[in-house]
């Protein structure tokens, strides 16, 4: 972790011999570990760390350079940009460099997929990743696009099923066209990071694209470095999207960004987890910078769209005015709204003697 201006950056890898840990010019390197072993301005001279250099970081709005790594579930590792089609059980993936086309076809059998830049992802057929305790997507930098008319079915444990990182480069996951995405997750189901202040990350379900996800973990969340650009949760598919979390707390999560858009429309939306517990936050959760909102203009739209949030809590001692206990919660600065627009039909439930909707900041 270091730290620059007061902001937070976060980077997990792996490091080879000779591998260079960059951190950005006038970047403080006060709490960096390689392996477990602190690394302090003590010892960063040190012969351990001598392959350590602080130079400054590159971001740039130029396309990310394109990298696909596809791992099977034998361990076998694929390099879909030397091995452009590769067996997958009864299917294949297929890599299309001309036009930057993944092709899921029937695919089984695979671990993981890693994936720098702009992709698309073609869904054919029906179509499994198994990640165990890994990431079954990992995107990042980059614009990961969903087509196709079949169905992807990702399943983990304890980690993140579909992932996108916004580090250099913003980052986008787009369902589109027909596409239906399962997630069964014991951590988390999607999650867009923003881990630089000046990136943005953006969700999108559109056409009549469809997703059920079901996750222990907060099943939608997009998190922004504190005082990122912008979150955007943009679900105008005319079928159907459900996020279900199995314990408590936010099921859809939008936290630290300047500017946050939700837009909701057409389509019939489910939000909702069952389990009751005290300090639980809202099921739909839409927060700025800071808990209290400060510097966060919040835009929420429904349109012509079934939204149905529920949350199930034990009322006990909490206080009336416990923003964490409501099922919609939005956390704004002055100039947000809030607007429900034309055939709308929004419900909200909270099965506990607190607000079902709280609405904090100048709407």
């Amino acid at each position: 972790e270091a730290a620059k201006s007061g902001k937070a950056f976060y980077a997990d890898t792996d490091l080879s011999d000779g591998a260079v840990l960059s951190f950005g010019e006038g970047t403080t390197h006060t709490a960096v570990s390689i392996n477990g072993s602190a690394i302090t301005d003590a010892n960063l001279g040190s012969a351990s760390y001598a392959s350590i250099e602080v130079i400054p970081a590159v971001v740039t709005d130029a396309p990310a350079d394109v990298a696909v790594i596809v791992t099977m579930t034998n361990g076998t590792v694929y390099n879909a940009l030397v091995t452009p089609t590769i067996s997958a059980g009864s299917g294949t993936i297929t890599y299309d460099a001309e036009n930057g086309v993944l092709i899921l076809r029937k695919a089984t059998g695979v671990k993981s997929i890693e994936i720098i830049g702009d992709m698309t992802v073609k869904v054919l057929g029906q179509n499994t990743i198994v990640s165990g305790s890994s990431k079954a997507i990992f995107a990042q930098n980059g614009t990961l696009t969903f087509i196709g008319d079949g169905r992807l079915t990702l399943t983990t444990t304890g980690n993140v099923a579909l992932y996108s990182r916004a580090q250099t480069h913003d980052a986008t996951i787009r369902i589109a066209q027909n596409v239906k995405m399962v997630i069964q997750s014991t951590g988390m189901g999607i999650q867009l990071e923003a881990v630089n202040s000046d990136r943005s990350v953006c969700y999108e379900l559109l056409d009549v694209a469809s997703v059920r996800v079901t996750s222990t973990g907060v099943p939608l969340y997009l998190k922004g470095a504190q005082y990122s650009k912008k979150n955007t949760l943009i679900m105008t598919s005319s079928g159907t999207a459900t996020f279900e979390r199995t314990s408590k707390y936010a099921v859809v999560f939008l936290e630290k960004a300047e500017e946050t858009t939700v837009v909701i429309k057409n389509g019939i939306y489910n939000v909702k987890t069952a389990v009751a517990g005290l300090d639980a936050n809202a099921a739909f959760r839409v927060e700025g910078c800071a808990a209290d909102g400060m510097g966060s203009q919040i835009d929420f739209t429904v349109e012509d769209a079934v939204v149905n949030v529920s949350a199930a809590y034990a009322p006990a001692s909490e206080t009336s005015n416990n923003v964490d206990l409501r099922a919609l919660s939005l956390v704004g600065s002055s100039g947000s709204t809030m607007k429900i627009l034309g055939d709308s039909v929004v419900s909200v439930t909270a099965t506990s003697s607190k607000d079902s909707l709280a609405v904090y900041g100048v709407y």
